[in-house]
C-alpha cells in the first residue's frame, strides 16, 4: 500500500493518525511505503533559501503552521523504516534518502505538429497557473503585457479551463511558462513538453543535477526567472528555430522519463523487490 502525502487513509477510524494507521496495516502483512507530493514535505525555512524567488519569503500567514506540518511528515517518513519516494526531483532537498518516482502523464494525448517557425507573427505564449502565487504570475504579467503590446507575444493566459481542454490549448501555444518560484517543475511542463512546446521556468541548479545524474539526461525546460524572462522570450522570437530543436527535446524527454516506465521500474527496484516474499 502506498500512501499519498502522508494523508490517512481511512479518515477517522484510526484518529486521523498515519503512523498509527501504517502499524496496523503492517500488523495485518500489508506492505507500507509513502510517496510525498509536495507542500507536504516542503520545509518553508529551506526554500526560502534555495532561492529569491520562493513563495515562502513573502508568505506572511500560515508559514509557521506549514512549516511544523512539514517537519512533522519528515520525521514520520525519517522515522518510519519504509521505502520513501518522491514525486518531484526537488523534493530529495528535504527527503536525501528518498527516490524519485517521476510524476506520470500519457504523452500520446499530448502530441501535436511541431510549431510554426516562421517570424511573421508574433510568438504565442501561454500561461495556465493552477496557483497564480506559488506560480508566480504575478511577478511575470508584467513583463508579458509589455511584451504583448510591443507585439513580439501574443499573450495567452488561461483560466479556469476544463483539463480536457488543455491538450488543445498547448498544441495552439509557441511557448508555455511553466513556474518561477518554486525551482521546480511538475505535470504541467511535462504535458507541455509532451505536446511538443517549448517550456519555459525557473528550475534550481541542483534540480537540472539530480534529474541529468538519475536519467543521464538534460532538462529540457529554459531556465528563466521574472528578471531574465524578457530577454529569453525576445531570443526566441527573434530565433524561431529554437521551438523545433526545444520541442523536441521535450518530447524525447517526456517520453523517456514521464510515460510511467521509469516510475514502475523506481517502485519495483526500491520497494516492491525488496519486499517480496
Amino acid at each position: 500500500m502506498l500512501i499519498e502525502a502522508e494523508e490517512p487513509l481511512f479518515g477517522r477510524l484510526f484518529g486521523r493518525d498515519v503512523r498509527e494507521e501504517s502499524r496496523v496495516l503492517i500488523a495485518a502483512g500489508i506492505d507500507v511505503a509513502y510517496i510525498a507530493h509536495g507542500t507536504d514535505v516542503r520545509l518553508p525555512s529551506r526554500h526560502a533559501a534555495s532561492t529569491p524567488w520562493s513563495p515562502y519569503l513573502d508568505w506572511d500567514i500560515y508559514l509557521a503552521r506549514l512549516e511544523r506540518r512539514a517537519q512533522e511528515h519528515i520525521d514520520l517518513l525519517t522515522e518510519s523504516g519504509r521505502p520513501v519516494f518522491v514525486s518531484t526531483p526537488d523534493l530529495l532537498a528535504d527527503l536525501p534518502n528518498a527516490s524519485w518516482c517521476p510524476v506520470v502523464i500519457d504523452p500520446p494525448k499530448w502530441f501535436g505538429l511541431l510549431p510554426d517557425t516562421q517570424a511573421s507573427r508574433p510568438l504565442r505564449v501561454v500561461h495556465a497557473p493552477t496557483s497564480p502565487r506559488i506560480k508566480g504570475t504575478p511577478l511575470i504579467e508584467p513583463t508579458l503585457r509589455r511584451l504583448a503590446e510591443k507585439g513580439t507575444i501574443d499573450y495567452v493566459p488561461v483560466v479556469g479551463v476544463a483539463s480536457s481542454r488543455m491538450p488543445e490549448i498547448f498544441r495552439d501555444a509557441d511557448v508555455v511558462l511553466d513556474q518561477f518560484r518554486l525551482g521546480a517543475y511538475g505535470v504541467a511542463a511535462c504535458e507541455a513538453m509532451a505536446a511538443g512546446r517549448t517550456v519555459i521556468g525557473h528550475v534550481l541548479d541542483n534540480v537540472r543535477a539530480q534529474v541529468s545524474r538519475t536519467t543521464g539526461l538534460s532538462l529540457p525546460i529554459v531556465e528563466a526567472t521574472p528578471t531574465s524572462l524578457e530577454d529569453v522570450l525576445e531570443t526566441i522570437a527573434a530565433d524561431r528555430s529554437l521551438l523545433v530543436s526545444r520541442g523536441l527535446a521535450g518530447i524525447d524527454f517526456v517520453s523517456a522519463v514521464h510515460d510511467g516506465r521509469r516510475s514502475a521500474a523506481v517502485l519495483k527496484a526500491d520497494w516492491l523487490d525488496l519486499h517480496s516474499t
